[in-house]
């Protein structure tokens, strides 16, 4: 099932959102693949990449003074351990029953993480985030005036 990204999902950050939109493709990416190799490589790439979309989102999250930014901070953490997980256990050729069965199972576990991260997770940031975008407005428009 391909992931399509709805404007309902930004939380009015764009570097947040663009990382978002990001992660999605790299989801689609894996969900069309055809082999245990090229699955491999997504899910590596989609590792790679959510672990400096984290850091970038919670040095945001820590310039807007988040109060729960250490509980989302171990939510990453148990994010990017699950998909470490995912490698180890679903992506190996010798453990797999079938290139395809192993596909779908992890297909619908990475549908489920993007979800849950930003929809329930990130969601409860959009408040944070939002008064952060309207100081820093706030504070251009007074250094331009």
């Amino acid at each position: 099932m391909k992931l399509e990204w709805s404007p309902s999902f930004a939380i009015g950050h764009k570097s947040i959102d663009d990382d978002h939109r990001r992660l999605f493709e790299f989801v689609n990416e894996f969900v069309s693949t055809q082999n245990l190799d090229s699955a491999r490589q997504t899910v590596i790439r989609l590792h790679d990449y959510a672990k400096g979309h984290f850091g970038r989102e919670e040095a945001i999250l820590a310039a807007a003074g988040a109060p729960d930014l250490p509980s989302h901070r171990k939510e990453h953490e148990k994010l990017a351990s699950a998909i470490h997980s995912l490698l180890l256990s679903h992506l190996v050729p010798d453990k797999a029953p079938s290139e395809k069965d192993v596909i779908q199972k992890v297909a619908a576990l990475l549908e489920n993480w993007i979800f849950h991260h930003v929809l329930v997770n990130d969601m409860k940031q959009k408040a944070t985030v939002k008064q952060l975008t309207e100081r820093i407005n706030s504070s251009r428009k007074q250094a331009a005036g």
